[in-house]
């Protein structure tokens, strides 16, 4: 008796620590739901040669590929966000709402990050266990999260600043273009148009007028864009922990 349970014991052990390595292996994860698995896995690139992955000397199209995982490395393919052109980014946070990042790499941004005044740009999306990955809206990660009561707060801090960002936007577009329409058509305006627009054109008010507005601009864009992204990864870590 003793022996039949410690040979079962040793059959269910063995099982286990198989399955374990099997899902620790290499693999890529196809549109249609299969999971090639591997030993290899390997991204080939070149000069007159179709980017392809290659699994154990199979080869497979780029577009075919969703998700692929080599050296404990997980990258997602974005092609069904980026007009159909297949671009792999790598996951941020790994668990039961995973976040994928994008580097947002303007030079200003750069400039930005490397003297360590920013973190560093990124644009987020989200999927969960092998779903298509969505962009990171209000709305999306609501969807995703709604089972969660710890991350309503945190979407709805989202959602404040989205909107508030939105709101500014918009007005400030809306003012400029109504001062210039104002200017540029409105019969009243007619015999200054020419001096206006020859004083704007010929002399430094025009950039005395759009440096500081663009600079505003900027800043504030920056500092929205790292509170959505801190607001992100905090709704991503509170679901999953």
């Amino acid at each position: 008796m003793k022996r039949l349970l410690f040979i079962l014991f040793c059959s269910i052990f063995t099982t286990s620590f198989a399955q374990t390595l099997l899902t620790e292996k290499n693999y890529i994860h196809l549109y249609t739901d299969s999971i090639i698995y591997g030993e290899k896995v390997s991204y080939n690139a070149g000069f007159m040669i179709d980017p392809h992955f290659i699994v154990d000397s199979v080869k497979y199209k780029l577009d075919e590929v969703k998700f692929y995982k080599t050296n404990h490395v997980d990258r997602a393919n974005i092609k069904l966000l980026n007009k159909h052109k297949s671009k792999f980014i790598p996951q941020f946070i790994d668990g039961s709402i995973n976040l994928y990042a994008k580097e947002y790499n303007p030079i200003s941004y750069r400039i930005l990050y490397e003297l360590g005044l920013i973190e560093k740009p990124n644009i987020f999306y989200i999927n969960k266990g092998y779903n298509n990955l969505s962009n990171v809206t209000y709305n999306s990660m609501s969807e995703a999260m709604s089972d969660n009561i710890n991350c309503l707060p945190i979407l709805e801090e989202y959602r404040k600043v989205e909107r508030g960002n939105r709101i500014v936007n918009t007005t400030a577009a809306s003012i400029l273009a109504v001062g210039v329409a104002i200017i540029t058509f409105h019969p009243k305006y007619k015999r200054l148009q020419p001096y206006v627009i020859g004083t704007i054109l010929d002399t430094d008010i025009l950039p005395m007028i759009l440096t500081p507005t663009a600079l505003i601009s900027f800043i504030y864009r920056v500092t929205i864009r790292q509170r959505k992204n801190k607001l992100v990864k905090k709704a991503v870590i509170t679901y999953n922990y």
